[in-house]
């Protein structure tokens, strides 16, 4: 007899949860976000714990001018912009809380912001194995067609990307810059602050407008309006 009463118990509970996931929104982690390789436009629901949360109130009619709020995880953060500051319970969040976000992101090596709104419905976190680091044998090689056919994200990871030069010349803050460009979309290569240009200076003539360059670098930033890369190496 309790043996039936524990199986029709574990049956409830089983069920229970199982309402509970399907009322519920899914949200990726701040960790998937990152590294899954997946390029998202639109509205994201990600969920993260909160890292930093201050408020500055008005101190006539106490609704908020000011919030400052960052998620994140494993080195991960995201900075958080609302619309409005007043359309959730600043009551409910505190550091090291776990909270849902939806809106829309752009990200930048291992951070990035996120603008929307809070989720107050219920929410789970999908199950994510993050992909198993690469070999240090190799590095990865990406054509700038390949970029944008596939839709890739590449995040913080160290690459070789290799491109057409449609434009190269000295930027303003003393870094150089090689626009790569395949049917109108656009990666903009800048040096990085450790490339000694007098030591390059060779390797920088030899590719002019039309060559096809190999740059060891990250990207800096991955979003729909601009594509950032920053190269400490020509291949």
């Amino acid at each position: 007899m309790k043996k039936v009463i524990y199986a029709v118990c574990l049956l409830l509970v089983i069920l229970l949860n199982g309402n509970l996931v399907a009322n519920s929104i899914e949200a990726i982690s701040v960790e998937q976000l990152f590294t899954d390789g997946v390029k998202r436009e639109g509205q994201v629901t990600v969920a993260a714990p909160v890292l930093t949360f201050e408020v500055e109130k008005n101190p006539f009619d106490d609704t908020i001018i000011n919030l400052t709020l960052t998620v994140g995880e494993k080195g991960r953060s995201l900075s958080v912009f609302f619309d409005d500051y007043n359309n959730f319970n600043i009551e409910e969040i505190f550091i090291g809380k776990t909270i849902a976000l939806v809106g829309t992101v752009i990200l930048t090596g291992n951070s990035g912001i996120i603008k929307g709104e809070i989720l107050t419905n219920d929410f789970y976190i999908s199950e994510y194995r993050a992909p198993y680091p690469k070999s240090n044998l190799g590095i990865r090689q990406i054509e700038v067609n390949q970029y944008f056919d596939d839709e890739l994200f590449v995040g913080s990871e160290k690459v070789v990307i290799s491109g057409v030069i449609s434009e190269r010349l000295m930027a303003a803050d003393g870094t150089v810059l090689f626009l790569l460009s395949d049917l109108g979309r656009e990666i903009y290569a800048y040096s990085s602050y450790n490339f000694d240009i007098n030591k390059n200076s060779q390797e920088l003539r030899a590719h002019d407008v039309g060559d096809k360059i190999s740059l060891f670098g990250s990207f800096d930033m991955e979003s729909s309006f601009m594509t950032i890369f920053t190269f400490t190496k020509i291949m």
